[in-house]
C-alpha cells in the first residue's frame, strides 16, 4: 500500500476540561460474548466469541488471522494471528448491514498482545469509516513512540479523523498522551463513538481500558460533513514498521527522523533499523451495541460503503 506523504495532521495536545460523569465509567466492564448485560438505552447489534463459524455476509477477518484455541480469553477459541512484517495486522470487521441506521456505536472486546510485542510506527486499536467512494474514517491507534525510540513498551495514543477533505471529510489528529501498550496479558477495551451532526462540533469518541476511561474527544467535529450512517467498523488493525532515512538515503536513528522511508516486510531482516520481534495478537469476546432507537433492519445508504482492504487507512505522517 502507498502511504500518503504529507504534513502532520494537526497533531496537538488536547485541552483539558470536565468530562461528563456518565463518560467516566465504561458500560461493559468484564463482559464476554457469553456473559453480558445490555444497559438501558442500548440494544445488541452483534456478539462474536469465535466459538462457532463466521457470518461472511456481515463480518470479515484478515488473511493472517483465524479462530484458534492457542490463546483464548473465554470459551475455547479466539481470533489469533502472527505479525511478521510491516502492514500486517489482526482485525475483525463488522459490515454496515449489522448496525442498521446507527450513527452511534459502542464496542467492547478483549485484546491480547504477546509479551514480546513492541511498538514502533503504528498499531491500530479501533476504527469506523464510510466510503462512497469519498471516505471518512475515525480511529484510535498507538502512534510512534515517546522519544522516537525503536521497539518500545510505550506509545503515543492518538484519536484520528482523516479522509477526503475535498468532499467534506474532517482531517485531524489529537495527541492524547503516552500510554503503555497492552502486552502484559488480556486487556478489555471499550469504545463509544457518536458521530457529529454534519459540520458541527457535537460528536465524541471515548476509549476505555479495563473499565476505566483512557482518553476522550468531547464536543468535536470528528467526521466533517459525513453523517457516518452506514459505517463499517473494526477492532484491531494494521501494524506499521517504517525504515526512516535522511535526504541522502542513509538510515536515521529514530522513528520520524528523516525525510523519507522504506518498509520492513520481514521483521527478521529490517536492514537499517533494529529487527522487530515477531509477535501475536488475539481478539475475543466482541460485543457491539447501538442505541435502542436504532432500526437494525434499515438498509445501508445508497451507494453502500465499500469494504476496505486490510491495508487501507494508515495514518499519514511526515
Amino acid at each position: 500500500m502507498q502511504v500518503a506523504f504529507r504534513s502532520l495532521l494537526c497533531l496537538a495536545l488536547c485541552l483539558s476540561y470536565v468530562i461528563p460523569a456518565s463518560a467516566q465509567q465504561s458500560l461493559m466492564a468484564g463482559a464476554t460474548a457469553e456473559r453480558y448485560t445490555i444497559p438501558q438505552g442500548w440494544k445488541l447489534a452483534y456478539a462474536q466469541g469465535f466459538e462457532g463459524g463466521l457470518n461472511a455476509s456481515i463480518e470479515h477477518i484478515d488473511a493472517i488471522a483465524s479462530p484458534s484455541s492457542a490463546i483464548v480469553h473465554s470459551g475455547s477459541r479466539a481470533l489469533i494471528g502472527t505479525i511478521r512484517g510491516d502492514d500486517q495486522g489482526v482485525r475483525w470487521v463488522l459490515f454496515p448491514s449489522a448496525i442498521g441506521d446507527a450513527k452511534e456505536i459502542y464496542y467492547s472486546w478483549w485484546d491480547y498482545l504477546s509479551p514480546e510485542t513492541r511498538q514502533n510506527d503504528e498499531m491500530w486499536i479501533w476504527q469506523a469509516h464510510v466510503r462512497d467512494p469519498a471516505f471518512q474514517e475515525v480511529f484510535w491507534a498507538y502512534w510512534n513512540t515517546p522519544n522516537g525510540e525503536f521497539n518500545s513498551n510505550s506509545s503515543n495514543l492518538v484519536g484520528v479523523s482523516q479522509g477526503s477533505p475535498a468532499q467534506g471529510a474532517r482531517e485531524n489528529a489529537d495527541y492524547m498522551g503516552i500510554v503503555p501498550i497492552h502486552n502484559t496479558g488480556w486487556t478489555q477495551f471499550e469504545v463509544h463513538y457518536r458521530a457529529n451532526s454534519p459540520g458541527q462540533s457535537d460528536g465524541f469518541l471515548r476509549i476505555y481500558r479495563n473499565g476505566a476511561l483512557l482518553a476522550k474527544l468531547e464536543n468535536k467535529n470528528l467526521n466533517g460533513q459525513f453523517s457516518m450512517q452506514g459505517m463499517q467498523t473494526q477492532v484491531g488493525g494494521t501494524y506499521t514498521k517504517l525504515l526512516w532515512k535522511d535526504s541522502t538515503g542513509a538510515c536515521t536513528q529514530g522513528i520520524g527522523w528523516g525525510t523519507g522511508y522504506d518498509r520492513c516486510p520481514d521483521f527478521n531482516n529490517c536492514g537499517c533499523a533494529p529487527n522487530v520481534p515477531i509477535h501475536q495478537r488475539a481478539l475475543d469476546d466482541i460485543i457491539v451495541m447501538v442505541p435502542s432507537s436504532t432500526n437494525l433492519s434499515a438498509p445501508p445508504p445508497t451507494p453502500a460503503p465499500a469494504a476496505v482492504p486490510a491495508a487501507v487507512g494508515e495514518l499519514r505522517v511526515e
